[in-house]
């Protein structure tokens, strides 16, 4: 199953960074609801006007936070060396 976080309600406006962690938050609510055991994430927010560094923070500070129960497993999945450095450094 492909869960679809919306972090903005328009095109091509800018996004608050905030709305990366909610987006965030709001996909693992899901998956706990529907009792799923693991779950991956790529950058969020990234092509439009956030930053990696803005993106990495927001998503990982809400994946250390949360209250986790069914989901066993968090992946973060991306080509770009520079994604991957971001979340490694925020998520040490």
């Amino acid at each position: 199953m492909i869960i679809h976080a919306s972090i903005c309600d328009y095109e091509h406006i800018p996004i608050p960074v905030p709305h990366i962690g909610r987006a965030t938050k709001a996909a693992l609510e899901f998956a706990e609801n529907e009792g799923f055991e693991t779950i991956t994430f790529g950058p969020m927010g990234v092509a439009e006007n956030v930053k990696l560094v803005e993106a990495a923070q927001w998503m990982t500070k809400v994946l250390k936070a949360f209250p986790y129960e069914s989901l066993e497993e968090v992946y973060l999945v991306d080509k770009d060396d520079l994604m991957i450095n971001a979340w490694r450094a925020h998520i040490m």
